[in-house]
């Protein structure tokens, strides 16, 4: 049911902001003297023409106004200053008088913001005091919209910050929204972002273009977010995520050299607090990013001089991030070989660590060769027969499994291939059924050629129970599956599939399991799985009432074909009753009926028969014969329903949970005779069925497919 909320549209009472700040606590910025704005607001309405002018306005007692026969009315926008420690609520509330008539409605309301340097162009708290009601002669639709109080009111209306703009939203009662959108920052003074406040219909328009005589208080604002107003500030506001895109936008703007200097000396000062904080890793790369060559040098080295520190911020997460984007700017020697010497001393540990690795991958990919001779030393420590003897530990974790790939990507020498192969084969089980082992042995089995890699499939199937083991675990099984689809010899492929076969049951019941069997018949040709598929067909009734085993019978009927598909269809219909009141066995029966072979469908039907009744009852049968009514055929349908409705006990199912639905079907199948028949059924149980709740899902059936009752 749809919430709803109600609403008032006509306060009384109204409040002055002092009693606003004592209802809801006194405000940490009472005592202050607030800078003043003024703020342009415009009614518009929807015809673009102001039919009347505003009369009977009210001015807060702070500010006095004479009565103007135009649209537009200046009003004081009361901002705080910007040395506030930590964020305070944003207030806004509303004294008016309104005419209800069918003209513009006269409305007048006083503003009071207050911010701080870490609340502007951020989310705010927004309080109402009393609602502002729009017109429809305003609004241009059909009914009015209120804008109610949070403490007064009860819908909402708040400030938020909404795809880089901050954004008042709220509902009325018909849960319509109106939005009224703003660009930042919310007090926006710069050319970029000439309105503070908009609607989305341009129906309501809250502007920042203050009348030229009041300049004065704008360029006062302007003056506070001004560079040198900031000056021994920016380091602790870069890492607040609110000023570092105010800060970011400043550069974005240009600054002068002088100013530019003033901030990058700040930030040189405390480059590492700065850059691996995650607001202060942005602001530093878009300074990066304006800064001239000189300047990058002078960041580079102040981050490479001492090289431990440096390796501790690459070892950071956000560091590391930041330090990638840096490799990618880089752009004299100079820089370069700072970069590089100061990463060789730790290479190891980052190549190891979680954020570092990413920094090291990043230098093979964006330095140019020449410029690696530090890089060097690091791929000698990383180099293939250094890692001799701890390429399976290493192949285990997550990191470096990352590192191998990578060198098995760049290509490796037939000898060094041989090194790291035979390493792993001592060690297989445990490198495939690792996570990462098992990403890294698929790694290797795509370099390796055909004898290498019958090699992999021969110790894999050494032990049957082993692999079968292996096949069982999950990151095993993935890795068997990527397997299955790159064997390219028959040798191999008889490996894999005599040793399957041994543990079929098994790895048919099993959630890793049974999707190995069944991407070995999906990819291997149908003349290998002859062995895994006798063994299924074997275990029909075992394997066809599991839950992953009746999907691997559905694949298997699937894909098979010839003579190995008739033996397994035939232990299916043999145990076809039984399974149609299995849990799962029931779509194994449906699956089959799906498939319309005829003569299959037809020894189905023959062993359900006088069964189909009893099966409409059952949760799960009840499906098997709403299935054979839809894909049998009109000939096998009409002798179903027959039989369904001649049975004494056939009112019954009118008013059966399961039953109810086999009805339904029916109706749906049955033509001539055979629906009228069906028809009589249900009027003569009619008075009986309306009182039910599955009996009613019947009649509904009927009027959907307005076929009526006499």
């Amino acid at each position: 049911m749809e919430q709803r909320h109600s609403q008032n549209p006509n306060f009384s009472a109204s409040k002055s902001p002092e009693n606003q700040q004592n209802h809801r606590g006194e405000h940490p910025f009472s005592q202050r003297t607030l800078l003043q704005i003024p703020l342009n607001v415009n009614f518009q309405t929807s015809d673009q023409a102001i039919e009347s002018a505003f009369s009977r306005l009210t001015l807060s007692q702070d500010f006095q106004a004479q009565h103007e026969t135009s649209s537009s009315v200046n009003l004081p926008l009361r901002v705080d200053g910007l040395e506030a420690a930590k964020p305070v609520p944003f207030s806004l509330g509303f004294d008016e008088k309104q005419e209800n008539t069918g003209e513009l409605q006269q409305a007048l309301f006083w503003a009071q913001a207050q911010s701080n340097d870490c609340g502007v162009n951020g989310p705010f708290s927004l309080d109402v005091q009393q609602n502002l009601n729009v017109g429809p002669e305003m609004m241009g639709i059909g009914k009015s919209r209120y804008l109610d109080g949070i403490g007064i009111g009860v819908n909402p209306l708040r400030l938020m910050e909404y795809q880089g703009h901050g954004v008042f939203d709220t509902f009325n009662d018909n849960h319509e929204y109106s939005f009224l959108h703003g660009n930042k920052p919310f007090i926006g003074t710069s050319p970029q972002y000439p309105n503070c406040l908009s609607s989305t219909n341009n129906f309501m328009n809250f502007s920042s273009r203050p009348s030229l005589c009041n300049n004065q208080h704008l360029y006062q604002w302007e003056e506070q977010l001004s560079i040198e107003n900031l000056r021994g500030r920016i380091v602790s506001l870069a890492k607040d995520q609110t000023w570092s895109g105010i800060l970011k936008f400043k550069l974005d703007e240009g600054l002068t050299l002088p100013r530019l200097e003033m901030v990058l000396s700040e930030v040189l000062e405390f480059l590492t607090d700065v850059i691996t904080n995650q607001s202060g890793s942005q602001f530093l790369l878009k300074l990066f990013m304006v800064c001239n060559v000189e300047q990058r040098s002078r960041i580079i080295l102040r981050l490479t001089r001492c090289p431990f520190q440096f390796i501790n911020i690459c070892l950071n997460s956000h560091g590391a991030k930041a330090i990638q984007k840096l490799l990618e700017k880089l752009n004299t020697p100079h820089q370069i070989s700072l970069i590089v010497s100061a990463l060789s001393i730790g290479a190891v540990a980052l190549a190891n660590d979680p954020s570092g690795h990413l920094v090291i991958q990043h230098c093979v990919k964006y330095l140019p060769a020449e410029y690696n001779k530090h890089l060097y030393q690091w791929e000698e420590q990383l180099s293939i027969e250094n890692l001799r003897g701890r390429i399976v530990s290493l192949a285990k974790d997550q990191t470096w499994s990352g590192i191998l790939k990578f060198k098995l990507d760049e290509g490796l020498t037939l000898p060094r291939l041989e090194m790291v192969l035979s390493e792993v084969l001592e060690f297989l089980t445990d490198v495939i059924t690792n996570q990462s082992g098992s990403q890294f042995l698929l790694k290797l089995f795509m370099v390796c050629n055909v004898e290498q890699r019958s090699r992999i499939i021969l110790r894999l199937t050494r032990c049957p129970f082993q692999f079968i083991n292996i096949c069982l675990n999950s990151h095993g099984a993935k890795a068997i599956q990527k397997l299955l689809e790159k064997l390219n010899t028959p040798h191999q492929i008889s490996l894999i599939v005599s040793a399957l076969s041994i543990g079929a049951v098994a790895l048919a019941n099993d959630p890793s399991g049974h999707l190995v069997i069944q991407h070995c018949v999906k990819y291997l040709p149908a003349e290998y799985n002859k062995i895994l598929l006798n063994e299924i067909g074997k275990n029909c009734f075992v394997i066809a009432t599991n839950k992953s085993g009746c999907c691997v019978m559905q694949s298997c009927m699937e894909h098979s074909c010839g003579e190995l598909r008739e033996r397994l269809i035939h232990n299916v219909v043999a145990y076809a009753v039984h399974l149609a009141e299995d849990p799962y066995g029931n779509y194994v029966v449906q699956h089959l009926l799906g498939m319309k072979i005829p003569e299959v469908t037809t020894d189905l039907v023959r062993q359900f028969e006088g069964k189909f009744l009893s099966l409409s009852f059952n949760k799960y049968a009840s499906n098997v014969v709403e299935k054979f009514l839809e894909t049998s055929g009109e000939s096998h349908s009409r002798k179903i329903i027959i039989e369904l409705i001649s049975s004494p006990n056939a009112s019954m199912l009118l008013v059966d949970p399961f039953g109810n639905f086999v009805i339904q079907s029916a109706l749906s199948e049955a033509k001539g005779h055979v629906r009228d028949a069906l028809l009589n059924l249900i009027q003569a149980n009619v008075s009986s069925i309306r009182n039910n709740l599955y009996g009613k899902k019947i009649l509904s059936c009927l009027e959907k497919k307005k076929l009526l009752l006499v």
